[in-house]
């Protein structure tokens, strides 16, 4: 928004239109067309007396001109931050809370192309971030966003609050949404530099699916690799020892139902078992 405001500032037409109120530049820049095309909600040109010269507001999405809000008038009074632009190159933008929408702001010093003349006057652009917006945003980076004002009415201010704590001590506060989610807050500052809104981002735990999943993993391959070992060991102990001994009970057995003393078995090895033997 700000850079679109300076390609009209910094402008010769806009210059002159500035000086004569010129109305070939009303009817010939300023028409419905180029709110649309430009996708912004407010124009004002105010020269350097801080005479509003020109405003017009305008619905984007009812595609027509609108009753200009008393409330946004309330922050282009001389000496307010938006108006202090006094070199030629100089801007301010920023996000303000307009009648409980989000108003992104830019005011930007009016000039000649080549930057040589002095300012002689601010041309302040308004554009809401609306459902539109989001929405484009959210395709792009593959999450939903939300917004919600900061109120200290709010169902959620519990969480607002805890919010505006962390981002103000250590950064974004993330908080895990679900097996599925994992969402991160943010606050957003107006132009004054006051908490406005709270920003919402969900993402899908996509890393941390892949941890359960490769712990998962994990583990049933230790689970099968210790059923493995567990097998062998017993199939181990069966033919090296169990067996063995099984041989030796039996032939201990029918050396006292006999009471031949002077048979023998043979117990291959080289351990206390075959020693027995």
């Amino acid at each position: 928004l700000n850079r679109i405001n300076k390609d009209w500032a910094q402008f010769d037409d806009t210059y002159e239109f500035v000086k004569t109120s010129s109305e070939n530049y009303i009817t010939s820049k300023l028409v419905d067309s180029t709110f649309s095309n430009l996708n912004i909600n407010y124009m004002l040109y105010i020269n350097s007396s801080g005479k509003i010269i020109f405003k017009k507001a305008y619905d984007t999405v009812q595609h027509k001109a609108v009753d200009f809000p008393k409330e946004l008038l309330e922050h282009l009074k001389p000496g307010s931050k938006i108006m202090q632009n006094h070199d030629s190159n100089a801007s301010v933008a920023g996000m303000i809370v307009l009648n409980n929408d989000l108003l992104m702001i830019s005011s930007c010093s009016i000039t000649s192309s080549d930057l040589s003349d002095p300012a002689n006057g601010t041309l302040v652009f308004g554009r809401y971030v609306d459902s539109e917006m989001l929405s484009n945003i959210e395709e792009i980076e593959d999450a939903k966003i939300e917004l919600k004002k900061v109120d200290i009415e709010d169902e959620d201010f519990e969480l607002i609050q805890t919010v505006l704590d962390f981002n103000n001590k250590i950064g974004t506060f993330v908080k895990p949404i679900g097996e599925d989610l994992v969402a991160g807050y943010n606050t957003i500052n107006d132009l004054y530099g006051k908490p406005a809104l709270i920003l919402k981002v969900s993402l899908d735990r996509t890393i941390h699916k892949q941890g359960v999943q490769s712990l998962r993993f994990l583990m049933i391959t230790i689970a099968l690799s210790g059923m493995i070992v567990f097998l062998v060991c017993v199939l181990l102990l069966q033919r090296m020892v169990i067996s063995r001994l099984e041989a030796l009970n039996s032939f201990i057995k029918k050396t006292s139902a006999s009471k031949n003393m002077s048979g023998s078995i043979e117990v291959k090895g080289y351990d206390e078992i075959a020693s027995l033997a």
